[in-house]
């Protein structure tokens, strides 16, 4: 493996979710990418926080995508950039477009030593509530990483548990080049899944808002009720159910509206 991680553009695949280390090379030796392609963190509201840890370590960003919408899973992403790189034009995924998103996201798996995703259900979401699912989802992500991290940067909050040091940044996915790569590959895995929903479930539009409580999903819901995908402890979806117990509203198989407890998940 290259001295500090850094990339050489030559691994052999690793498990799935991730890649491994690049293989047998002389040294601390960079890829070279077309212009453009590649810059230092110092644009674009990114900041070099990995500095500070030293020169040595491995350092793995964390974010996820999902907290908000009324259906679908949280999704998690981990990644370890080479050091000092990023994509150019990285940034929070909510402030990039879509098409852009995507783009990235294929330039930070090439690029990436290691990255991951990890994602917590419907079922736990509703289970354990939207916090504590997100921080499953997160450490999901860090323990299928191919290659282990000695450091988190985490947008947010700190990550209760966490295998190793962390380092909680607010905003982190609009300053830290490592989070913000996170944050991309969260986003585009999850409207990936929205859109495979959508497939199952046309009615509800999940292609277009990805199960956020915009206008047309609300007046979905209220037409057709909620699908075993929405999040019932949410409440929004809680109400349309208890109106549907009172004999008002929909009936879905996937959903008992008498106890308003999902029976299925997909």
């Amino acid at each position: 493996m290259c001295a500090k991680l850094q990339w050489c553009g030559k691994w052999p695949e690793g498990r799935p979710g991730g890649v491994s280390g690049c293989t047998a090379c002389p040294g601390p030796v960079l890829r070279t990418f077309k212009s453009g392609e590649m810059r230092k963190p110092a644009g674009a509201g990114l900041s070099p926080w990995e500095e500070p840890l030293g020169p040595g370590t491995l350092v793995a960003g964390v974010d996820e995508a999902g907290r908000g919408p009324l259906a679908g899973p949280v999704v998690a992403a981990a990644v370890i950039l080479p050091r000092g790189c990023c994509p150019d034009g990285l940034d929070d995924s909510k402030k990039v477009p879509a098409g852009r998103r995507e783009a990235l996201a294929a330039l930070i798996r090439r690029m990436a030593p290691a990255w991951a995703i990890g994602v917590s259900t419907v079922s736990e979401i509703d289970g354990e509530n939207i916090h504590r699912a997100g921080f499953l989802a997160m450490k999901r992500a860090i323990a299928s990483l191919a290659i282990r991290p000695e450091h988190l940067l985490v947008d947010g909050y700190a990550i209760p548990g966490a295998p190793v040091a962390q380092t909680a940044v607010k905003h982190g996915d609009a300053l830290c080049a490592a989070i913000a790569a996170a944050s991309i590959l969260a986003k585009v895995a999850r409207d990936q899944m929205m859109r495979e929903y959508h497939r199952l479930y046309p009615q509800y539009g999940f292609d277009r808002h990805k199960g956020y409580g915009t206008t047309a999903h609300f007046q979905a819901l209220a037409a057709c009720g909620p699908c075993s995908w929405h999040r019932q402890s949410f409440a929004p979806v809680r109400a349309v159910l208890e109106v549907a117990a009172g004999g008002e509203g929909y009936s879905d198989p996937g959903i008992n509206v008498t106890k308003g407890v999902g029976l299925a998940e997909g």
